[in-house]
């Protein structure tokens, strides 16, 4: 019977081993595109519309016998304005041709899914 018990928490211990390093991955550096012109030659900025990204985590239990998850969500051209703004730049709606000099044109991407251990990131 020691035996089994023995067996049974090396198996949990290499799963959630396994869980957490599939888990932990670092990102890959944005690929930012720039041109000859500085960005002190700008004033206004264009962002394209862009939807929600959401995320969730789920909580399988804890003392407690607690089940449950967590959704976090955000809109990456809002955080995108915000960091802008931050900075001094001011959004506009449209390019119009008075000031298309002065205007950057911000779009967001991502790159395709690549897989990560036992699980994979965008």
């Amino acid at each position: 019977m020691e035996r089994i018990y023995k067996y049974s928490y090396l198996s949990i211990i290499f799963i959630l081993a396994i869980y957490m390093l599939s888990g932990c991955t670092p990102m890959r550096p944005p690929a930012i595109h720039t041109y000859d012109d500085s960005i002190e030659n700008y004033r206004y900025f264009y962002i394209s519309a862009t939807g929600d990204y959401t995320s969730s985590s789920r909580v399988y239990g804890n003392q407690y016998g607690v089940y449950g998850g967590t959704t976090k969500s955000i809109n990456p051209a809002t955080l995108i304005s915000g960091i802008l703004f931050k900075n001094g730049f001011i959004q506009v709606n449209e390019v119009s041709p008075n000031n298309a000099k002065e205007t950057m044109i911000v779009n967001f991407g991502e790159t395709g899914r690549r897989n990560v251990n036992l699980g994979y990131s965008i």
